[in-house]
């Protein structure tokens, strides 16, 4: 049994080494009193900006950001123009299109990770006239300069998109897409049709894809299902070879009992504790298995074993005593009846002859 939580502890500890790998692959979006921003170049030459008062700079046809800001408003300086205060939106993440001319527009990103592996895409168009993107039966529209698409779900795999101008050109354009990322593909003003034309297209990653392959989960199912067999099979084993006969289903039924009582601690634990992370659950639960495990191993230690046939051989040793005890019980109560019983009527045997 004590094997058996231990082995249960080290599923736990995995679990919390998994889930280490998988968060730092999770964006950090903004709580309710933060408005994250992110500023994307569409010069062909590095943009120099100042936040709040911060200077940086972009290189050429890339994003700078996320930048998590606790203010209302932002103070944007694009070269030597100042754009003035800005508002910003709480708990939302904005993208902000920036030319040497300054502020050009922005749009409101996803703030939370696709799911079911999809993948957010969405174009932005910094070419000189409107273009229509579709993909497939998915039409994302026709995206004016300076403008935003919609995003669309797109699956895991390679997502081919057609880029076209109003003169009826087209280009092709490919990428390979993971599982549960975001991302604004940037169609920069150098670009031009041709058999080139997706070499120009730049990809702007808002949120990386999963990483951790979902095979990773095994070492913890397994180990967890090693230790459930070794303590659960164990301690049924132990409460009914240890119990009397009369208590065995009993003791059974109060081992039992101690699962739905483990359920109780896990819910106030998980409830109560308020932990921020969840691999700080997961250690939680692998320290408080060890302790348990320590404990266990002492009383295990000290702990006599009992034998079942033995009681019943003691029990059997009385058995004679109470043999006889019953027997003269018995004889008493017969020689009272005979006593007290009527006798017979030598008139009424004659009747019974005739």
């Amino acid at each position: 049994m004590t094997v058996g939580m231990f082995m249960a502890a080290l599923a736990f500890v995995a679990a919390a080494l998994v889930q280490l790998q998988i968060d730092q692959t999770l964006p950090t979006f903004p709580s309710a009193a933060e408005a994250q921003v992110k500023f994307l170049n569409l010069e062909s030459n590095t943009l120099s900006i100042s936040v709040n008062g911060k200077p940086d700079e972009i290189q050429a046809f890339q994003s700078y950001g996320y930048m998590t800001l606790n203010t209302d408003t932002m103070d944007l300086t694009v070269g030597n123009q100042t754009q003035g205060s800005i508002p910003l939106l709480k708990g939302d993440r904005q993208t902000f299109l920036l030319t040497s001319a300054g502020l050009q527009g922005w749009d409101q990103d996803v703030n939370s990770k696709p799911e079911q592996g999809n993948n957010d895409i969405r174009f932005v168009n910094g070419y000189g006239m409107a273009l229509n993107v579709k993909s497939g039966s998915k039409d994302m529209g026709s995206i004016g300069q300076f403008q935003f698409s919609n995003y669309t779900l797109f699956p895991e795999g390679k997502a081919t998109f057609i880029i076209s101008d109003n003169a009826r050109q087209l280009c092709e354009y490919s990428m390979s897409l993971g599982f549960g990322s975001s991302y604004t593909v940037l169609i920069p003003s150098t670009f031009k049709f041709g058999s080139e034309c997706g070499s120009t297209i730049q990809q702007i990653e808002d949120i990386k894809p999963n990483t951790i392959h979902m095979a990773w989960q095994i070492p913890q199912y397994f180990l967890m299902t090693c230790g459930e067999v070794v303590f659960s099979v164990t301690g049924l084993e132990f409460s009914y070879s240890q119990a009397p006969k009369n208590m065995k289903s009993v003791l059974q039924a109060g081992w039992l009992l101690t699962t739905a009582i483990g359920n109780i601690i896990v819910l106030i634990v998980a409830e109560v504790g308020q932990l921020p992370d969840q691999w700080a659950e997961y250690v939680l639960f692998a320290s408080l298995l060890l302790c348990v495990c320590i404990i266990f191993s002492i009383m295990a230690y000290f702990y006599t074993y009992v034998d079942p046939a033995e009681i019943e051989d003691q029990f059997s040793e009385h058995e004679p005593e109470d043999k006889e005890k019953k027997k003269q019980l018995e004889m008493k109560m017969d020689t009272t009846y005979t006593s007290d019983d009527k006798k017979p009527n030598p008139d009424e045997i004659k009747q019974t002859k005739i």
